[in-house]
């Protein structure tokens, strides 16, 4: 196995104007086997999502909420690539006893406006929020940070805590158990 901070330093290098999806996908598979921990948004959850609202910009049509047009998706992002636009949005764990109804808003807001994301400087500006509901199952990779980053949400934690329990499951193969890890 090829150590990280090769496969790093080679990423780091690809020019990402020309879109080197090939060259991407060949240095991540250099990391070898992976394990993922998923979750699954079922029907009827929401998802927030936060539009901002540009010199005086009213929306009227729904498109206008949803992706970003693919024509203007040129740019590499978190999730979205020049090749395929993603869906931007938030939640919270509506099941999570106690879980805060505005995290999912705050969330939101932190993504889509970077202004909030520093405390020193002072703005106003227009969003506009919408809640979409699922309606097929989408499988996510559950992101889990530092404990210490998510003690304040219910929603955070419970993610972490549900993280740590399948950790602690004994890894099983073919009927026997491999490790305790």
């Amino acid at each position: 196995m090829i150590p990280a901070q090769e496969i790093i330093t080679a990423l780091q290098k690809l020019d990402l104007k020309i879109y080197p999806y090939t060259d991407v996908l060949a240095e991540l598979r250099k990391i070898g086997k992976a394990g993922l921990v998923m979750n699954t948004l079922h029907p009827n959850y929401e998802v927030i999502r936060v539009r901002p609202n540009e010199l005086g910009e009213r929306f009227s049509n729904i498109k206008e909420l949803s992706y970003k047009p693919q024509k203007y998706n040129q740019t590499y992002q978190r999730g979205s690539t020049p090749n395929k636009t993603m869906f931007y949005g938030s939640s919270t764990q509506k099941d999570i006893l106690g879980a805060s109804p505005t995290i999912g808003r705050k969330t939101a807001l932190l993504e889509a406006i970077p202004e909030l994301r520093n405390h020193n400087t002072e703005f106003e500006k227009k969003v506009t929020f919408s809640k979409w509901t699922v309606i097929d199952n989408i499988n996510l990779v559950t992101v889990c940070f530092d404990k210490d980053l998510h003690q304040n949400y219910l929603d955070h934690k419970y993610v972490y805590q549900q993280f740590e329990k399948y950790l602690d499951k004994p890894v099983v193969h073919l009927g026997k158990r491999l490790c305790n890890c």
